[in-house]
């Protein structure tokens, strides 16, 4: 009897693995207080699950998603969710497994001045066409 429970789990549990096991996620960079995008793929059609974004600082939350008849989902990532700039993670889990996790970078809005500076090699450039000024950032 044991055995035949164990086989009907393990049979009940081989297409939700399968699926999951071919999961991609992809999130591009983003700019901090404006957001974009995290993308699912090769998931069965109606398959739903969540997505956990952590924040450089450890905060995090969850995005819901539904599979769609062409095959992906498409999350909108709300600017008032990456709020502070830094390297952020994304989980994806489907049945209660992760079944995918990616690094995704979300940039400063705006040039923090303790933190950044502008240099330049020289002040002048002389308009001959060969002289040269590094500026780094």
């Amino acid at each position: 009897m044991r055995l035949r429970v164990s086989i009907i789990t393990a049979l009940l549990l081989l297409p939700v693995m399968g699926s999951a096991a071919s999961a991609t996620l992809r999130v591009s960079e983003m700019v901090a207080g404006i957001g974009g995008e995290a993308v699912i793929e090769g998931l069965s059609v109606n398959t739903s699950g969540t997505i956990k974004i952590t924040s450089p600082t450890s905060r995090s939350f969850l995005l819901p998603f539904t599979i769609n008849s062409q095959g992906s989902a498409t999350v909108r990532i709300l600017g008032t969710q990456v709020q502070e700039s830094g390297l952020y993670t994304a989980s994806l889990t489907v049945g209660g497994g992760t079944a995918a996790s990616v690094s995704f970078n979300v940039l400063a809005d705006k040039l923090d001045a303790k933190h950044s500076s502008v240099t330049t090699s020289s002040t002048r450039i002389t308009p001959d066409g060969r002289d040269a000024v590094t500026v780094t950032v």
